[in-house]
């Protein structure tokens, strides 16, 4: 079981679960094998994001283009087993849908891939910021141009998608993301 190859300052060697090192830890702590592997000759696995029901994220750097941070979406492993192609498909199909979207609201998405276990990925733009969740976790309340610019924004992104014939199923506070480095935009 191989993931790739890891960049340290000797440059970059082939890295698998045996020599993941200390640091790569996952979000409950686990050793994570990913962490420092670089898949497909340019994206260096940093630290995971997140996870959800079929998925895992990662912050990444994108070697070719000088280290500039992206986001990979990678699929479990437990659904390639149980669900086969068909879980493989869906992960593409997601990459394809946000691909065809043009509202800044949206992800760019750089590249779809597979781990060297055969996990489908999709690498696409990194989006510096909080959660809808974490934003209401610690202000509780949002003042009412708040409230009305993220439901604009929610709203021109999900017109877009049904003007595509495409359904977001997972829309939650958990995946709008209120971006940093411009204030008041939304992701």
């Amino acid at each position: 079981m191989e993931y790739g190859k890891r960049v340290d300052e000797g440059g970059a060697r082939d890295v698998g679960p045996s020599d993941a090192g200390a640091e790569a830890k996952g979000l409950n702590g686990e050793k994570d094998p990913l962490i420092g592997a670089v898949l497909t000759d340019d994206f260096r696995v940093v630290k995971p994001l997140g996870f959800g029901a079929y998925a895992r994220v990662y912050l990444a750097e994108q070697l070719s283009v000088g280290r500039r941070n992206v986001a990979l979406k990678i699929l479990h492993s437990v659904h390639v087993k149980k669900h086969g192609k068909a879980a493989m498909a869906a992960l593409k199909r997601e990459a394809s849908y946000l691909a065809m979207l043009g509202s800044p609201v949206f992800p760019r998405i750089l590249r779809t891939g597979m781990t060297p276990d055969g996990l489908p990925f999709f690498a696409m733009e990194f989006v510096s910021g909080q959660t809808l969740d974490s934003v209401l976790k610690t202000k509780k309340t949002l003042a009412s141009e708040q409230v009305v610019m993220i439901l604009d924004a929610v709203s021109d992104g999900l017109s877009e998608m049904h003007g595509r014939d495409i359904i977001h199923r997972d829309l939650k506070t958990g995946n709008i993301v209120i971006e940093e480095t411009t204030p008041g935009c939304l992701r």
